[in-house]
Formats: structure tokens, C-alpha cells, sequence
């Protein structure tokens, strides 16, 4: 097995790969406060759904996390929430992701501005498109209790897990309906 160890914006990742052409990461926090998350996964690269070209897990990754959706005005609380993972008065949303508490990142860091997703995770699966017509589909008319238990605690509305980096967002029901508002004008 070899490997590497990287520091990407206060993020440690030790990446070890496997003969089989697999790897493992083992995110930790440097400053002790995280517990390590570790993932097994394997390479992949994919045809992006935006443009022909191909494009790889990690530099999927990287686009997530090095994209800045922040603003010094924001148009409601719930834009404030989607981009930049804040509450109306500033404050970070925390979560069940220790990448998304270190990194500060909103729901747009992995479901991109528009709602639409597609940014691939190590495990090879993308983001979910979460535009309101998608999640008036998938969550009975976009019922708001089916979604607030996907966002807060993970689950689908076949009460299946969503995936591992979903992170489950600890907020308020006023940050949700905040929240909530905006998803709807995504299109």
C-alpha cells in the first residue's frame, strides 16, 4: 500500500492506495476537535453531465470545496443558509460532517449554486439535484417533513440513509423554513 498526506483548508487527508487500484482516506481534523472519518473507495472518473469532458472523484472534490459562495449581501436567510451554510445572523449551521464544520461550507459547496449537483464523491456517487421540481418529485409534492428529516437527520423518503456526506444539518425550524423558502425557488 502507499500513500500521501495532504492539508487542504485546515483538513488533514491521509490517502492510502491499495493494490487493487483502490484508496482510502482518513479525513482528521489537526486541531484535535474531529474524530478521523475514514472511507474506502474506488477511482473512478466519469463523464461530467455539464459538458463532455471527464472528471475525476478528487477534482470533483476540489471544486467543492474550494468554491467560495459567500456574499456580502445575501437576498433572504435562506440564500445566506444554501450558499454559505449560515443563519440569518451569521452564525455557521453546524453539522454532522466534520469537513463541512472545518470548512464552513453551505449546501451549494456540493449541490452548486443552482441546485443541480453533480459533484462526485469519493464513494463515486454525485450530489443530488435539489432543485424544487426534483424535490417535489422525490418528496411527495416536496413535503416539508420528509424533507426536513433528509436534511437534518439523513433520511430519504424511502427512509433509506442518504448518503455518507450529506451532512445532517443541526438548525432551527425558523433556519429550515428559511431554508425551505429559498429550495423553492430553485428551478
Amino acid at each position: 500500500m502507499r500513500g500521501f498526506y495532504l492539508t487542504v483548508m485546515g483538513l488533514s487527508i491521509l490517502v492510502l492506495i491499495t493494490q487493487g487500484g483502490g484508496f482510502h482516506l482518513l479525513l482528521a481534523c489537526p486541531c484535535g476537535t474531529g474524530e478521523a472519518q475514514t472511507r474506502q473507495v474506488r477511482p473512478q472518473t466519469v463523464k461530467s453531465k455539464d459538458t463532455s469532458s471527464e472528471i475525476s472523484v478528487m477534482g470533483s472534490m476540489r471544486e467543492a470545496c474550494m468554491t467560495n459562495h459567500r456574499k456580502k449581501h445575501y437576498e433572504n436567510a435562506g440564500e445566506r443558509i444554501f450558499l454559505a451554510g449560515d443563519n440569518r445572523i451569521g452564525q455557521h449551521i453546524p453539522s454532522s460532517l466534520m469537513m463541512a464544520n472545518r470548512m464552513a461550507l453551505g449546501c451549494a459547496s456540493c449541490h452548486r449554486s443552482t441546485g443541480r449537483g453533480g459533484i462526485l464523491f469519493p464513494d463515486g456517487k454525485p450530489s443530488a439535484n435539489i432543485t424544487w421540481p426534483y424535490l417535489e418529485a422525490k418528496y411527495d409534492g416536496g413535503d416539508p417533513d420528509l424533507l426536513k428529516k433528509a436534511i437534518t437527520e439523513g433520511i430519504a423518503s424511502n427512509e433509506e440513509p442518504l448518503s455518507y456526506w450529506m451532512p445532517r444539518w443541526k438548525m432551527s425550524e425558523k433556519d429550515f423554513q428559511d431554508l425551505l423558502q429559498y429550495l423553492k425557488t430553485l428551478k
